[in-house]
């Protein structure tokens, strides 16, 4: 378990295995306002996860391979 800030602003806390992001972590960007909460494999979003958008929609659902896949709820932010 740890932490990592990259050089873009973003900052993962979660959980490692071997140098990658493995597990559950949590994946915030302060200069878009984006974030995710859920599972890793192999340093990419894999599994049940919840991705906030820059835009303010907020998807909770699967994902494999980094890309949203299966089931989820997309929920729109009101204008």
């Amino acid at each position: 378990k740890g932490e990592y800030h990259y050089c873009d602003g973003r900052i993962y806390k979660g959980l490692f295995f071997e140098g990658l992001k493995q597990g559950y972590g949590q994946l915030s960007n302060s200069k878009d306002g984006t974030s995710y909460c859920g599972m890793f494999q192999n340093d990419v979003r894999h599994g049940y996860g919840e991705q906030i958008m820059s835009d303010g929609r907020k998807f909770c659902g699967y994902w494999v391979g980094n890309e949203i896949n299966g089931w989820g709820t997309m929920t729109y932010k009101d204008s």
